[in-house]
């Protein structure tokens, strides 16, 4: 987490309104910073072509039988994640 809160600073400092920040319902130890729709644009703006880039490179290549593993993958590592969320150790702070 502490890696995260780095890299957003920087922007969240010099364009406070390219970033929202908000405490973490699940756990008010920590911050949630998404990008606004200007701070989102602007991302767009900076890299046009980077959603092209990286499908060229990671998603097309792949053959049909890849592709389906990557989805099984993706599949069992989401439902992973919303299971750990539901029996977080760390309940919500009021």
């Amino acid at each position: 987490m502490q890696r995260a809160m780095f890299i957003v600073s920087p922007v969240a400092d010099s364009k406070e309104r390219w970033v929202n920040r908000s405490p973490d319902p699940s756990d008010r130890r920590f911050t949630l910073a998404m990008l606004s729709s200007e701070g989102w644009d602007q991302a767009l703006d900076t890299a046009p072509d980077h959603v092209a880039l990286v499908r060229s490179l990671a998603f097309d290549p792949p053959i049909k039988a890849q592709k389906q593993q990557l989805r099984a993958i993706s599949q069992r590592i989401k439902r992973w994640l919303i299971l750990r969320n539901a029996a977080s150790a760390y309940p919500a702070h009021p």
